[in-house]
């Protein structure tokens, strides 16, 4: 039996957050450790529960996303991210080639 893939979800909309780690825990090998609407507080438990697999959108309100993201994968968790996102704009496609 292999270790259930630890995942940590960050999104601002409350039902879209509950939506996906529903849909996540309906997984057999995802365990969800941890999930946050705040940027502040995500990347704290991200650091502590060091999930393997952070799932963000990135398109936040408080336009911190890429930053999130940035902090994220120089940290010291070691989890890898995966950007959630309905489409990329200009920034975005800049900032992801920098």
């Amino acid at each position: 039996m292999t270790k259930p893939l630890k995942i940590f979800v960050i999104e601002e909309h409350n039902d879209v957050r509950q939506a996906l780690v529903i849909r996540l825990c309906a997984a057999p090998d995802v365990l969800i450790v941890g999930e946050a609407k705040a940027a502040e507080a995500a990347l704290e438990e991200i650091n502590l529960l060091r999930p393997d697999i952070v799932l963000i959108e990135t398109k936040r309100t408080d336009g911190r996303g890429l930053e999130i993201v940035n902090c994220i994968a120089h940290g010291a968790s070691g989890a890898r991210v995966i950007a959630l996102t309905s489409y990329p704009n200009d920034w975005e496609r800049w900032a992801v080639r920098r």
